[in-house]
């Protein structure tokens, strides 16, 4: 992003219940651009997440360039679909740039083993830490390098976590990241995924 814009950060709770689909209780945090960091979203995460009633075993993340390329039924019927036969999960990924994926007992899924791009998924609650744990790396390793080494972006440095955990994506997936500005590359990007 650039100049004075005001992103907003969706932070979504999701509880799941087999016949009832996702219940969504959504809270919207409006971010001034000088707030805007990983680790504001990391605050966030931790203080309303992580931290927040029990009851919430999931979290949407939707960052600001983030735009859905499914309508809502068809995002309601795969996202239900995934919670009603996936038990154990780590990340779901909504968009993604996909380099290396297998197979899944089920045709809407694919597990990760490399792919990039965090513009929308969602995170369970026991692998929240460990996810938080890999932004703080992330950053210290970016402030260390002076924020311009790619290897240590988070959309990056997170993909060894990729292989070793539970973490997929939804196939086709629902979602993409939009032509914006890249802070970290100072200039428009347009991944198209």
């Amino acid at each position: 992003m650039s100049g004075d814009s005001i992103a907003i950060f969706a932070i979504l709770f999701i509880s799941c219940t087999l016949n009832a689909g996702i219940i969504l209780v959504a809270r919207f945090i409006l971010l001034n651009k000088n707030d805007i960091d990983v680790l504001s979203l990391r605050k966030i995460v931790r203080d309303e997440f992580i931290n927040s009633d029990k009851k919430n075993q999931t979290c949407l993340i939707l960052e600001d360039d983030f735009e859905f390329t499914k309508d809502q039924e068809f995002v309601n019927n795969i996202i239900n679909k995934f919670f009603n036969n996936v038990k154990k999960f780590d990340v779901l990924m909504l968009a993604s740039n996909i380099l290396n994926a297998q197979s899944t007992d089920y045709e809407f899924l694919q597990k990760i083993i490399d792919a990039q791009t965090l513009s929308g998924y969602i995170v369970h609650r026991d692998f929240a830490p460990i996810l938080l744990q890999n932004y703080r790396e992330s950053i210290s390793l970016l402030q260390r390098a002076g924020f311009k080494c790619y290897p240590y972006c988070f959309d990056i440095y997170m993909k060894k976590l990729q292989p070793v955990s539970n973490w997929y994506c939804l196939n086709p997936k629902v979602g993409k990241q939009i032509e914006s500005y890249s802070d970290i590359e100072n200039r428009v990007v347009d991944y198209e995924c």
